[in-house]
């Protein structure tokens, strides 16, 4: 639970109309806002908030090399992604199929 909570989050980030529910006084949230994953890591890592609040590809790239002890994550929201092509653009099938291509060349997702 957030509430009460000191967190990091990063500036330009929408977290998907979470920000309401960050800045409501109700909820006593203190934000530390900051630039960089890499940074909000850091602040968390002194102890400086409680939490960070971050995209899973962003996070793991920003912790590779990194060990913080004790460092736990819960997945507060997650979005599917869809590619969809008009079969009118131009060459569709080997567009789509390039597409695949390189999503299958990605592995797994980085965060469940």
């Amino acid at each position: 639970d957030l509430v009460g909570k000191k967190i990091i989050t990063l500036r330009a980030y929408s977290y998907a109309g979470m920000t309401s529910f960050f800045d409501d006084p109700q909820n006593r949230i203190t934000n530390e806002y900051v630039n960089s994953h890499e940074a909000a890591f850091k602040m968390l890592e002194a102890g400086r908030a409680d939490y960070v609040i971050d995209y899973g590809g962003p996070a793991v790239s920003a912790l590779a090399g990194r060990k913080i002890s004790n460092l736990y994550y819960e997945v507060l929201n997650s979005m599917e992604a869809y590619m969809d092509l008009s079969k009118k653009f131009p060459d569709a099938e080997k567009w789509m199929a390039r597409l695949e291509e390189i999503r299958a060349s990605l592995g797994p997702p980085l965060v469940p």
